[in-house]
């Protein structure tokens, strides 16, 4: 049986910003990205990596961040699950209520040889998939320890 929840939350729309900008968006958040060296978890990175998403996710589970690389900017996009206010930081998203649902997602086994294994430190992934006309999904996962890791 699959642990899917069904939720309300707010999706606020940055747009695109500058790779600054994107990290003051995503914060202290923890991350997950590709470079020509692995897949990563842990702080941003200080510069764009150079495939197409970046994904981070708050210590709670609450707050979902994705961003779409393009070259140098990142065109980002924030869930909030639950009640939320408006960002306290100088950018004035536009915001709109959604419904969520959300569940595991099945990860990649470790004799796969196409895509590296996540590392064992991570527990699970989620998916949160908005209940909109043009679906968008955002990604968390748990993991055991403090991560800074790259496989």
């Amino acid at each position: 049986m699959m642990d899917v929840i069904e939720s309300e939350g707010s999706l606020l729309g940055y747009g695109s910003q500058t790779w600054p900008d994107v990290l003051r968006i995503i914060g202290d958040t923890t991350c997950a990205w590709a470079d020509y060296e692995g897949f990563h978890i842990g702080s941003a990175p200080t510069s764009p990596p150079p495939y197409s998403h970046l994904w981070a996710w708050s210590s709670d589970q609450r707050t979902m961040i994705r961003v779409r690389i393009d070259e140098e900017r990142g065109i980002v996009g924030m869930l909030r699950l639950g009640p939320v206010s408006q960002p306290s930081h100088l950018f004035r998203p536009s915001t709109r209520q959604v419904i969520v649902r959300s569940y595991p997602v099945m990860e990649w086994g470790q004799e796969e040889s196409r895509v590296t294994a996540l590392p064992p430190e991570v527990r699970g992934v989620r998916a949160h998939e908005l209940l909109v006309p043009l679906p968008v999904t955002f990604i968390s996962m748990e993991y055991h320890l403090t991560l800074g890791v790259s496989s």
